[in-house]
């Protein structure tokens, strides 16, 4: 990803433009593809530099386990590698997953769901940065811990 003149594009290994720089903001590629913004809105482009998903949210974060958090009127949700809603707009922050698992929050409390939208951990934690090699760092009654993907936490 490069930035031209204040706008973004893509070249390639060999520095050959892939994508020329036409949108204000992009993503790195994952899972084939990246977020583009244009006019505002959020979408995706394949590695070809075709817009795959068109520009329809507030913000989107990048694919992971073939998912991706995206962002409308102050509501997160996922969509699938071809684009669709699968996780409605329920939370009010979501992380990428990882392991299975993604970070939701709603009404100031983290939670995990897995890739079928499910509330797997309960909203219990003030804050989290997601899941990582398995476990997740939580933090629960100002006290600073761990939780493994079937919530058993660790703290000490």
């Amino acid at each position: 990803m490069v930035y031209h003149q204040g706008m973004a594009g893509f070249i390639d290994r060999q520095g050959q433009w892939v994508v020329p720089c036409r949108y204000e903001s992009a993503g790195h590629f994952s899972q084939g593809r990246a977020m583009v913004e244009q006019e505002g809105l959020c979408g995706f482009i394949n590695i070809n530099g075709e817009l795959y998903i068109p520009p329809r949210f507030d913000f989107a974060y990048p694919f992971a386990e073939g998912l991706a958090a995206v962002e409308r009127d102050n509501f997160t949700g996922f969509v699938n590698l071809e684009g669709q809603l699968v996780i409605p707009f329920h939370y009010d922050f979501a992380t990428g997953f990882a392991g299975g698992r993604a970070a939701v929050e709603k009404e100031g409390r983290f939670g995990f769901i897995n890739p079928q939208g499910e509330l797997v951990i309960p909203y219990l934690y003030e804050d989290t940065y997601g899941f990582w090699n398995g476990l997740a760092e939580v933090v629960y009654q100002d006290q600073r811990g761990y939780i493994n993907a079937q919530g058993k936490e660790y703290f000490s």
